[in-house]
């Protein structure tokens, strides 16, 4: 077969820049420049910048709940301690502008290390693609918020693994320091340990049965050793736990990122199908028997819960990359010439120069800075109640409070004890069925109930909530602030 000749694009220079370090840089500059809506929209944000400046202030982790009222003193270990202490310090370093830069930042090395595993199996153009699809799924999920923080690990750990995999090789033993790093940042390296397990699998099941034992035996030991390092963390050994936990909670469905996926508006998972089924159907997977299970139960999880299509669409090009890559290869022998798009793109596929990542980052770091000066970045009104708070401390308000769930991170960073936030791993079925009474449920009696248990001196809650409609209509109580995002009512 004669050899593909290169067009005339294969004499481009990349003057030292990549497609990973260019997607990267494109990402910060456009989440810092900008809206940022979606990055400071989560209530939770208020909680973890709480409790990483609690951290920083006693130089230590909470063991027991120092936020709430229902649950004061109960066990509770911030899980995510570390990747709060460093919200804490890019919000005191440059203040909501740092919180998106560093959540931005996050994302576009997530992206980076995608790109990078993924260019060293195929074309630069379909590398780049892949990566368009993963940020899709990725992006509707990017927020200040420790699971950010993670994402980097999770593409490295799970890159090396799959890599060390199909080079029929044991794991890069330093994974297991990052897992350390991981374990203290968010509860999602336990997937990282299931994923160790499925790569021990793919490997035993493809290695002659003489050699099976052989080439599992440091698998296994890795694995240990990664269980190992997931318990260094201020909850030891109970920490392992910490996920099956919080999936097993009877009213996680109530709560917006943990319901079943909806297909009523456009979904990044509906794309994502699309394009497994064509791939499908036209060839260009033909997956291992572990890669395919794995794959199916990432595809359920993310139809179960919503906040699992992050890690579908994180994982699943690297996943089917390989094989892309080999069928692709295959239906490509034949071809006479090299597409000149292929070869413009491959221009860029290198490892970029130490000078050129020096130069991004700090054109990054002076982009948030003047950006910065703007004021341009702060949370949105509907999870930060300044007005509604201040004016029931101008009541006089008095007592304990009755708070909708999405104010619950803004009151705990006022000092405020709160009825209920974010935490459903502290707050339990139990209490998380009262907050469901109390100010979901409509029921007269249900809400008069729950008024009087906690002693109810004054309630925080959004506009459209059955609760106001029952303070409302009591003289008991009095509404002394109300708007568009929040109505306050105090007990007579």
């Amino acid at each position: 077969m004669p050899t593909p000749q290169r067009p005339a694009f294969g004499r481009l220079q990349s003057f030292g820049l990549s497609w990973p370090l260019l997607v990267a840089v494109t990402v910060c500059i456009g989440f810092l420049s900008g809206s940022t809506t979606q990055i400071l929209g989560d209530p939770d944000t208020w909680l973890h910048l709480a409790t990483g400046h609690w951290i920083l202030q006693h130089h230590s982790v909470p063991v027991v709940d120092p936020f709430s009222y229902p649950m004061a003193g109960a066990p509770w270990i911030a899980h995510e301690w570390l990747a709060q202490c460093l919200m804490a310090v890019a919000y005191d370093w440059c203040c909501w502008t740092g919180l998106v830069l560093l959540a931005a930042g996050a994302f576009a090395l997530t992206l980076a290390c995608l790109l990078r595993f993924m260019l060293g199996v195929m074309p630069a153009i379909y590398a780049l693609l892949f990566c368009a699809l993963a940020s899709s799924a990725l992006a509707p999920h990017l927020l200040a918020r420790p699971h950010v923080l993670a994402w980097p690990i999770l593409a490295l750990w799970a890159g090396s693994l799959i890599k060390a995999s199909e080079r029929k090789r044991p794991p890069p033993w330093h994974l297991a320091g990052l897992m350390v790093l991981w374990a203290n940042l968010h509860g999602s390296f336990t997937l990282g340990l299931v994923l160790v397990m499925a790569g021990a699998l793919e490997v035993a099941t493809g290695s002659p049965a003489a050699e099976r034992w052989k080439t599992l035996k440091p698998w296994c030991a890795f694995f240990c050793l990664s269980v190992l390092a997931a318990m260094i963390t201020p909850a030891g050994w109970r920490g392992l736990w910490f996920t099956f936990h919080v999936v097993n909670l009877k009213h996680l469905d109530v709560i917006g990122e943990w319901m079943p996926t909806s297909f009523a508006a456009f979904n990044p998972l509906e794309l994502w199908l699309l394009v497994l089924l064509g791939l499908a159907m036209c060839g260009y997977l033909r997956l291992p028997l572990v890669r395919l299970l794995l794959l199916m139960g990432l595809l359920h999880q993310a139809l179960a819960h919503g906040r699992y299509l992050s890690i579908f669409g994180m994982l699943t090009p690297l996943l089917i990359a390989a094989s892309f890559a080999a069928q692709y290869r295959i239906r490509s022998e034949d071809r006479r010439d090299v597409s000149a798009l292929d070869d413009f793109f491959d221009v860029l596929a290198a490892p970029a120069q130490r000078v050129m990542v020096a130069a991004a980052v700090l054109l990054v770091l002076l982009t948030g800075l003047a950006v910065h000066g703007t004021g341009q970045h702060r949370p949105e009104a509907s999870i930060s109640p300044r007005a509604a708070v201040q004016a029931a401390m101008d009541a006089g308000a008095k007592g304990h409070v009755l708070n909708q769930y999405s104010f619950g991170g803004y009151l705990i960073d006022r000092g405020i004890p709160v009825f209920i936030d974010g935490r459903a791993d502290l707050y339990g079925d139990r209490h998380m069925g009262a907050y469901l009474d109390g100010v979901e449920s409509g029921q007269p009696e249900k809400i008069r109930k729950v008024l009087d248990d906690f002693q109810i001196g004054w309630t925080l809650l959004r506009p459209d909530s059955a609760t106001v409609r029952y303070l409302d209509q009591h003289n008991e109580w009095r509404k002394v602030y109300a708007d568009e995002n929040a109505v306050v009512h105090i007990r007579q």
